[in-house]
C-alpha cells in the first residue's frame, strides 16, 4: 500500500514538475515576447526620440505622422548636429521612422551649415571699422546658398545673427555706383566725383574703399613681382588680362585666381572696339573668356575696353559689365616711380578705381608705396566685384 502511495506521489510530482516547467517556459516566452513587442512599439513611435531631437531644435520637429514642416533649429555647429543625428539613427530599427528622421536631417543640414558660416562672418564684424578682404564675396555666397534652398535672409533659423551683421555692413559702408566707368560716353551711368548726398547718413561714409586694377598682363617678369607685393600687403586686386598673354602664361592666371584676385577681360589682342566689327568684338571678348575660364573654372563677369574706347555697343552685345577707371596712375606715360605715386595720391576720389599696368617694371617698383599712400589717406582696398 505504501508503495502504491509513494508511486502515486512520484507520478504526481513528475506531472506537477512537467506542468510547472511548461508554464514557466510559456511565461518566459510570453515575457520575452512582451519585451520585444514593447521595444518595437517604442521604436515605432517618435516619443522615444523627441527628447533627443529637442536638443537640436527649439520646437518639436517629429510627430506620429513624421517630420513637421515648421521647426526651428538651435544654434549649434554642424559637427554637433551630425553626431547627434547619427547617434539617433543608429538606435532605430523601424525603417519608416528612420527614413523620416534621415529626411529631416538632409533638409536641415544646409541650414545648420549656413548658420555656422554666418557666425564665422559675424566675428569679422566685431571690429566694424576694419574691412576684411573678401567679406562681401562671402556674403553674396551665403545669399546664393539661401536662394538655392528657397530661403531669404529673414528665414527664422538664420535671422538672429544674419540680419544683425547684415545691418552692420550697410551702416559701415559707403554707397558706390552700380557700374564704374570713366568714359564720357557712359557718363549717365556714373557720377565720377561720387560726392556724398547731403541727405545721406554720415555713418554710411565712415569707411572708404578703393579698387586697384592692372591692365595688359600677364607679364612673366613683372606680374609675379606685383603679385608678391600684393600678397605682402594683404591686398586683393583686379587684373584685366589680354587673352594672348593669358594663353602664354596660364600659370600666372592660376596664381592670380588662387591668391584671391579677380581676373577680368581686356580683349584678346588689344584692338580698338570702336573701329572693328561686332563679330570681331565678340571674338575678342569670348575667346579671352574661354582662355581665362579654362584655367580658373570661374566665370568672367567684367571687361575693360582697350584704350577705354567704346562702351554702349559692347553692353548690347554681351551681358558682361564694362569697367574703366577714375584714377589713372599714368604709369604708361611717365614710366617714373615717384611720378606714379604722386599722380595716384593727387587724383584720389571718394570711390577710387585705380588704373595701373602690370607690364612695366616702374609700376611694380612703385606699387608698395602706392598701396601705403592710399591706405594712409584712409582707404581700404577691396576687389572690384565687392564694390559693384
Amino acid at each position: 500500500m505504501y508503495k502504491k502511495i509513494a508511486a502515486s506521489l512520484a507520478v504526481c510530482s513528475i506531472l506537477l514538475l512537467i506542468i510547472y516547467m511548461t508554464f514557466n517556459a510559456n511565461n518566459q516566452n510570453e515575457s520575452t515576447f512582451s519585451k520585444i513587442e514593447l521595444s518595437a512599439r517604442k521604436n515605432k513611435s517618435p516619443e522615444a526620440y523627441r527628447k533627443e531631437l529637442l536638443e537640436l531644435y527649439e520646437t518639436q520637429p517629429l510627430t506620429g505622422e513624421g517630420v513637421v514642416e515648421e521647426r526651428e533649429l538651435r544654434d549649434i555647429s554642424l559637427n554637433e548636429y551630425n553626431t547627434k543625428i547619427e547617434t539617433i539613427l543608429a538606435e532605430i530599427t523601424d525603417q519608416p521612422l528612420k527614413e523620416s528622421i534621415h529626411s529631416l536631417a538632409e533638409r536641415d543640414r544646409p541650414l545648420v551649415e549656413l548658420n555656422q558660416e554666418v557666425r564665422n562672418l559675424k566675428k569679422n564684424m566685431e571690429n566694424p571699422n576694419k574691412y576684411s578682404p573678401g567679406f562681401l564675396i562671402k556674403v553674396k555666397e551665403i545669399d546664393r546658398k539661401l536662394e538655392a534652398n528657397n530661403l531669404t535672409r529673414t528665414y527664422k533659423d538664420l535671422s538672429h545673427c544674419y540680419q544683425s551683421w547684415g545691418k552692420a555692413i550697410y551702416e559701415h559702408s559707403i554707397p558706390v555706383p552700380r557700374k564704374v566707368y570713366a568714359d564720357p560716353d557712359l557718363g549717365k551711368f556714373i557720377n565720377i566725383s561720387a560726392q556724398p548726398d547731403e541727405n545721406t547718413n554720415t555713418q554710411m561714409h565712415s569707411a572708404k574703399f578703393a579698387v586697384l586694377t592692372f591692365d595688359d598682363g600677364p607679364n612673366p617678369v613683372t606680374t609675379p613681382q606685383i603679385l608678391d607685393i600684393l600678397k605682402a600687403h594683404d591686398v586683393k586686386a583686379t587684373f584685366f588680362v589680354l587673352g594672348q598673354n593669358a594663353e602664354k602664361y596660364p600659370e600666372i592666371i592660376q596664381r592670380m585666381h588662387d591668391e584671391g584676385h579677380l581676373v577680368g577681360n581686356h580683349s584678346y589682342s588689344h584692338r580698338n572696339y570702336t573701329i572693328i566689327s561686332d563679330t570681331d568684338v565678340l571674338y575678342e571678348l569670348n575667346h579671352t573668356n574661354e582662355i581665362i575660364e579654362r584655367v580658373t573654372n570661374a566665370p568672367v563677369n567684367y571687361y575693360r575696353m582697350p584704350y577705354g574706347a567704346g562702351g554702349k555697343r559692347e553692353m548690347n552685345l554681351t551681358e558682361m559689365t564694362p569697367v574703366l577707371w577714375n584714377v589713372d596712375s599714368e604709369d604708361w606715360k611717365s614710366r617714373n616711380e615717384q611720378a606714379i605715386i604722386n599722380r595716384v595720391v593727387a587724383t584720389l576720389l571718394p570711390s577710387p578705381v585705380i588704373l595701373m599696368h602690370d607690364i612695366y617694371q616702374e609700376s611694380a617698383n612703385s606699387l608698395g608705396a602706392v598701396i601705403e599712400s592710399v591706405q594712409a589717406n584712409g582707404y581700404q582696398f577691396v576687389r572690384l566685384d565687392e564694390m559693384m
